[in-house]
């Protein structure tokens, strides 16, 4: 195995996949048409896309023209997946002697022609401060390579069975429950007398009570299942209390607004960490349910519940970011998210008094 060798040009491009992949969280993207280059994104890290350009540029021109045609497919990845600040950094492997880097709008270009251009690399260092070390093992060659591929399969076989673990189907135990207790309060409203249960459940409006647990179902069955039960219930809760604290600065009911768009938020946090699912969730289940209940809150001339939908998608975003998310968890996002969340507690209630 040791006696076969592999090029340095190769060695070094494997060894970078090897530490943005396994040590990054980056993930490889298909993108039709490109050649001799390789595409890794991430989306929660400040470089959202890295490019490995293997392909040889020779000239200022060739480098320009391989400018223009990244700044097209970026533009293309930012609408599949609703980022506008999309950061790159390109990595040229093959750069001749006589092109100079340019300075480029959120685009870095560095040139690792040889290994040893990683210690000199001040824009690698300053975001990867830990690449020079991960990119040193004690095998060679053939062993070397079988390594490294080993591991990025390894990888990616791990990252497939969390994220088939998050998608799959799962049996929803706390919509369903939610969904019985809010016709249970509705049928017996006359004869319940705790008030706080009334405010937090209770519709007085039929048809909105169709529309909001037609609406509050489809949207909880998804948050439940990414979420689970108990976080589920507590983004239910939060951005209901949110919501009716505003209603009563009106004085006036909130009614399921609060839970519907309580879920949205959630989901709109949960496809900040898959951005695909986003765009899907937003065309076939958020914005049509959203329609529909902006619809009756116009036809119905109670237009205060505009301001209650947008607080308790506020309030299910951010309890919801603060709760975590399972495989996606940070530190940071969790501890800004958990006093934002006392903040807008706070400022509701102080609201009231006011």
């Amino acid at each position: 195995m040791q006696d076969i060798s592999i090029n340095s040009k190769d060695k070094i491009i494997m060894k970078l996949l090897h530490y943005f992949i396994t040590d990054r969280g980056y993930n490889p993207v298909i993108l039709h048409g490109i050649k001799d280059e390789i595409w890794l994104e991430n989306l929660n890290s400040d470089y959202k896309i890295i490019r490995i350009v293997s392909n040889y540029i020779h000239n200022n021109e060739q480098l320009n023209l391989d400018i223009f045609r990244t700044k097209r497919v970026l533009k293309s990845i930012q609408k599949k997946t609703l980022v506008f600040n999309m950061e790159t950094l390109s990595i040229f492997i093959d750069l001749g002697d006589n092109v100079s880097l340019q300075e480029v709008d959120n685009m870095d270009l560095v040139s690792i022609v040889e290994e040893k251009d990683l210690e000199s690399s001040k824009v690698l260092l300053d975001r990867f401060p830990d690449i020079n070390e991960k990119m040193k093992f004690d095998a060679d060659g053939m062993d070397l390579f079988i390594k490294l591929t080993s591991d990025i399969n390894k990888n990616r076989e791990s990252e497939n069975i969390k994220v088939e673990e998050v998608f799959k189907e799962k049996k929803p135990m706390l919509i369903p429950i939610l969904v019985i207790f809010n016709l249970l309060i509705f049928l017996f409203s006359k004869s319940i007398g705790n008030e706080y249960i009334k405010i937090l459940f209770l519709s007085e409006n039929i048809y909105y009570l169709i529309i909001g647990m037609f609406s509050t179902f489809l949207l909880g069955v998804k948050v439940e299942g990414f979420y689970g039960f108990l976080k589920a219930f507590i983004i239910y809760m939060f951005s209901n209390i949110c919501g009716v604290l505003l209603s009563f600065v009106f004085n006036m009911e909130a009614g399921y607004i609060t839970s519907v768009f309580g879920f949205i938020g959630a989901l709109i946090n949960f496809g900040t960490y898959y951005r695909v699912y986003l765009i899907n969730v937003l065309k076939t289940l958020v914005i049509p349910i959203a329609i529909v209940n902006l619809a009756f809150i116009l036809i119905s001339s109670s237009y205060y519940l505009i301001l209650v939908g947008i607080v308790s998608l506020i309030g299910g975003f951010l309890i919801s970011r603060a709760l975590g998310l399972k495989y996606k968890e940070n530190k940071t996002d969790i501890i800004n998210s958990i006093v934002m969340s006392i903040i807008l507690l706070g400022a509701l209630i102080l609201i009231n008094f006011m």
